[in-house]
């Protein structure tokens, strides 16, 4: 008995080194602003995200099954792919200005959780080097070039801040213009807060150096 609880002390030790080797910042205000180390790239939990089961979810506060009730599939299913975005917008919308005490990906995943009553749960995102891709999701579609994006579109990017230094971010499109495109994010005005941003086509041609952007279906 002695030699086992030293072994499960053992394994419970380097667990810890390594998810602690794994956690990388996500947004400028933890690489740049802050002393904030936030989970990304990983699909690791921060404070207030959505608890999730085999079986279950809490969205808005309200248990409901995983992928939502078969009302709640259905209503998601007959929205028009404008009013789904808008939906996805709204929701966004309304943290900002908040501090959420999430980073750029976990909100971006709760905000579409709660805009989809529980239907869409966003998978987590690939690992390392192509950490600004999804894993895949039937409820996702790529739609290729950035200028093509539509509002309630996710954008996940390889940013380059000021340093040069490389940082994931992930970001939620609230409108489209000829000169660009506003987001909302979290993560990035200030630490695991909600703001609101407008990239110009050009800022985002030289800052980012991978991305996708992705359509949230039905």
């Amino acid at each position: 008995m002695k030699k086992l609880r030293v072994m499960w002390t053992l394994l419970a030790l380097l667990s810890v080194v390594v998810v602690g080797s794994s956690l990388v910042g996500c947004g400028k205000a933890t690489q740049e602003t802050v002393a904030v180390t936030a989970v990304d790239g990983g699909g690791g939990a921060d404070a207030g995200d959505p608890v999730t089961t085999p079986d279950s979810i809490v969205v808005r506060d309200r248990a409901v099954p995983l992928y939502g009730t078969a009302a709640d599939r259905a209503w998601w299913a007959a929205l028009t792919q404008t009013a789904r975005g808008n939906a996805i917008v709204a929701t966004a919308a309304a943290d900002v200005g908040k501090y959420v005490g999430l980073n750029c990906k976990e909100w971006a995943r709760r905000t579409v959780l709660n805009a989809s009553r529980g239907v869409v749960n966003l998978p987590a995102t690939m690992p390392n080097a192509s950490g600004w891709y999804f894993g895949s999701s039937s409820y996702l579609v790529n739609v290729g070039s950035i200028r093509n994006v539509n509002p309630g579109d996710v954008v996940q990017v390889n940013w380059r801040l000021n340093s040069g230094a490389i940082t994931p971010h992930t970001m939620i499109v609230e409108s489209v213009s000829s000169t660009g495109f506003t987001v909302i994010e979290s993560n990035w005005v200030a630490a695991l807060t909600v703001g609101r941003r407008t990239i110009t086509w050009t800022t985002f041609s030289s800052k980012v150096t991978a991305y996708t952007a992705y359509r949230i279906v039905g």
